[in-house]
């Protein structure tokens, strides 16, 4: 990006695979452009509330390593503001298009969403990133649209190879689940259709005896994981199933008062299953 600049490019997409160091990559950035202009107005776009959670954590340690004195938060009168994309979207009516010096959008492949996209073309910031590990999952020109061309600079595999991330083992469940006649929108799958084709009994039994054998009692005892479910049902019943399989699993959605508890009791290793509803 250093490079770039000195090119005079400004705007940028990051793609890297999960866990390969995208936040670092922007935390050192930020806190390069801070020593170089104490007074760098940012702002953080985030999906979701956890997310801006996490990035008020990191933001804290960040500014303690440069040991400025720069007030952070979710308001927009902090110098440096995490905020959720729909927070975001409320600044465009009462600040100036110039207000940002650097805007950074987590998980951008929801950049092209058509509020998100507002809010990023609203403002001109001297330097805008964004984040994700996911491009394919949208059509490349909108993204384009957005961010200017791009390369990708490191897949899952490379990254793998080079000891960024560790390596994978991928196992997959065979079932006589037949998804031919899930409906696709244009967009995502249906999630009725999901739903009555996925959540079927025997197959979450399936499932739970598997993790039993491999990750319960096989090689890897107590590891931990994440379970990802197509709803909250969905979801409820795996952890019912898993827990009668003698499995410490919880259930966590926004349907559950105070699920953050639950997140934090899982990052402290209270059980071994963290399901969670798409």
């Amino acid at each position: 990006m250093k490079k770039a600049r000195e090119e005079g490019n400004a705007s940028f997409l990051v793609v890297l695979p999960t866990a390969s160091g995208k936040s670092k990559i922007i935390e050192e950035d930020i806190k390069d452009n801070l020593l170089i202009n104490p007074n760098l107005r940012v702002l953080i776009m985030c999906p979701s509330n956890n997310i801006k959670l996490d990035w008020l954590e990191r933001t804290k340690n960040l500014l303690s390593d440069i040991n400025l004195d720069i007030k952070y938060g979710d308001k927009v009168s902090n110098q440096l503001v995490i905020s959720t994309y729909a927070s975001a979207y409320g600044f465009v009516n009462y600040l100036d298009n110039e207000y940002f010096d650097y805007i950074v959008v987590d998980e951008a492949h929801h950049a092209v969403a058509e509020v998100t996209k507002k809010t990023i073309q609203y403002f001109n910031p001297k330097f805008l990133i964004g984040l994700t590990a996911t491009p394919e999952r949208l059509d490349r020109k909108k993204l384009d649209e957005v961010f200017g061309a791009y390369s990708e600079r490191l897949n899952l595999e490379e990254a793998m190879r080079k000891g960024i991330i560790a390596p994978i083992r991928a196992y997959r469940i065979e079932s006589n689940i037949d998804l031919s006649e899930v409906r696709f929108n244009g967009k995502e799958y249906v999630n009725a259709d999901l739903e009555k084709t996925i959540n079927v009994e025997s197959r979450n039994e399936l499932i739970a005896k598997v993790l039993k054998k491999f990750f319960v009692n096989g090689k890897m005892p107590y590891k931990q994981g994440l379970i990802f479910c197509v709803s909250t049902d969905h979801a409820n019943r795996m952890e019912k199933i898993l827990q009668k399989y003698g499995i410490s699993a919880k259930a966590v959605h926004t349907k559950i008062k105070n699920y953050q508890k639950f997140i934090d009791d899982y990052n402290n290793k209270k059980y071994n299953f963290c399901v969670l509803a798409s």
